[in-house]
């Protein structure tokens, strides 16, 4: 047989067996409805390594209620915002299934963007038991990523100081996001900072906000060499990956400062120059420069740098140090009248510093001194992104009331916060600004009794043919002295003071 023989034979077949059948349905009636019974196996296309576990734990523990799996068909999907709301209806006892469902709520509101609901909720759940170590715990651990601390910051994500306790009792547990956590939360927290910079990646942001913390406190005590080393291993290696200028002018004003501590004046001067005009740090460089001249008796590039500094273009900037400098280098020089008008000026422009600081002390909701610095901006930002979620969750109604009210009584604690840092700033500035009052005092003090010296020296030079200076040369008690030291300083890295023990220059008095 041919095969066009054999499809023509074919058909007439075909046509018979479908009229076989026709004539089986037309005898009698039946209630067989195989429509209930016989069913295509979903494809699953699971997106994740939390989907994939969530699938697992659904078929290991042989969760089979329909309202749960009806869930997780909407979860596989991807179809986070109906799932997010239909999960919350479901009442489970404590068992296998509420443990994958309390875990869900946590992935649905990290995929729907609810990030600060999801920072507050993963740390609630992190102190119930011990989620974080679950094959669930890790597989949202693996879904949310790597560069967790930029997320964290690029979104404003802030813990309330008043939870810190919930995250100071899962330290020790092994997690990326937990990494994240425990750094923030050490931020400030000056050598105990050091212990949670080694979990984090070389480009980790919070890493040198880590490491600022580490540096100052080794500072304040002493301990340069250990503060070199940190700079060394932990700051100095992140530069290569930096691409704000503002960070590695950071970096090297906080060498100079070091440097300037171990009095290695030419070193530390090298890196205050490194520091680029536009840089926010450049006029700060170039005050504590003065300090060096003034140290190595360079009195000429000192006197040149204070005029630049003492010009109206700078007047409204907040530097008071640079007339101190100038009235101390003017009273090295002998140049008395000079010294008298910077004092006259020292008044006339910091009196109006003094007034923002008092008003701004005093004021209920007070203006930030720097809105960029790091922790005022975070808070502006969290305030903001905070609001937009609880407006953002309204349109689910009941089902994240709770929600809703804890962000809002975190909003209180992050606004009480806020204040509390730009109250930090402008009390740093009232401590630096007392501090440079108390130390005129001092330069005018020395000033007047030069002054008194003088005018008894020129009193006696009447029979004489010369002034006498033996007596101006020997040393005294009560002589100016700035201590050689570093303390917090407006930007919070250190605050170097000069220590000058002789008024003019060579060691001798031109009395």
């Amino acid at each position: 047989m041919n095969k066009t023989l054999g499809l023509l034979i074919m058909i007439p077949l075909v046509a018979t067996a479908e009229d076989g059948l026709n004539i089986l349905k037309s005898k009698g009636t039946s209630d067989l409805n195989l429509s209930k019974n016989i069913q295509v196996q979903k494809q699953l296309s699971l997106t994740d390594s939390f989907q994939v576990q969530a699938y697992g734990h659904l078929r290991s523990n042989h969760i089979i209620d329909q309202n749960i799996l009806s869930v997780y068909d909407l979860v596989f999907d991807n179809k986070f915002e109906k799932a997010f709301e239909l999960i919350h209806q479901l009442e489970v006892a404590d068992s296998p299934a509420k443990k994958l469902i309390d875990a869900t709520k946590l992935y649905l509101l990290w995929q729907l963007g609810y990030y600060h609901s999801f920072t507050q909720k993963w740390l609630e759940e992190a102190n119930k038991y011990n989620f974080l170590n679950t094959e669930l715990g890790v597989a949202l651990d693996q879904v949310l990523g790597e560069k967790l601390s930029d997320w964290m910051i690029d979104n404003a994500v802030i813990i309330p100081r008043k939870q810190f306790h919930l995250a100071k009792n899962i330290s020790e547990v092994d997690s990326k996001f937990n990494y994240t956590v425990q750094a923030f939360t050490h931020l400030r927290q000056g050598g105990d900072s050091l212990a949670r910079i080694k979990y984090l990646g070389v480009k980790d942001p919070l890493r040198a906000k880590l490491s600022e913390s580490v540096l100052l406190s080794l500072a304040k005590k002493g301990h340069l060499a250990d503060a070199a080393k940190v700079l060394k291993e932990v700051v100095l290696p992140a530069l290569d990956y930096e691409t704000d200028t503002e960070q590695v002018a950071r970096y090297y004003m906080t060498l100079a400062r070091l440097l300037y501590q171990a009095k290695a004046f030419d070193a530390s001067k090298h890196y205050y120059k490194l520091i680029p005009d536009e840089s926010k740090y450049f006029l700060q460089a170039r005050t504590e420069i003065l300090w060096i001249d003034l140290q190595q008796g360079n009195l000429g590039s000192a006197k040149g740098s204070v005029v630049s500094l003492e010009s109206n273009l700078f007047s409204e900037k907040f530097i008071p140090e640079v007339h101190l400098v100038s009235a101390m280098t003017a009273l090295y020089l002998c140049q008395f009248e000079k010294v008298a008008n910077v004092f006259n000026r020292f008044i006339e422009v910091n009196k109006l510093h003094a007034k923002k600081i008092q008003t701004n002390l005093a004021a209920a909701n007070p203006i930030p001194v720097d809105q960029d610095a790091f922790f005022v901006k975070q808070y502006t930002r969290s305030l903001a992104l905070m609001n937009n979620e609880i407006t953002s969750l309204e349109k689910f109604g009941d089902i994240t009331a709770q929600l809703r009210a804890k962000i809002k009584s975190n909003i209180l604690e992050i606004q009480k916060e806020r204040k509390q840092e730009i109250l930090r700033q402008w009390n740093n500035r009232y401590a630096l600004l007392s501090l440079s009052i108390k130390n005129m005092r001092f330069v005018k003090v020395e000033y007047l009794s030069k002054m008194r010296r003088l005018n008894s020296q020129l009193a006696r030079s009447t029979t004489s043919d010369r002034v006498s200076t033996k007596a101006s040369a020997i040393g005294k008690k009560g002589e100016m002295v700035f201590p050689h030291d570093g303390i917090m300083f407006a930007d919070e890295v250190f605050h170097i003071n000069a220590k000058v023990k002789k008024l003019c220059h060579k060691g001798h008095r031109n009395d």
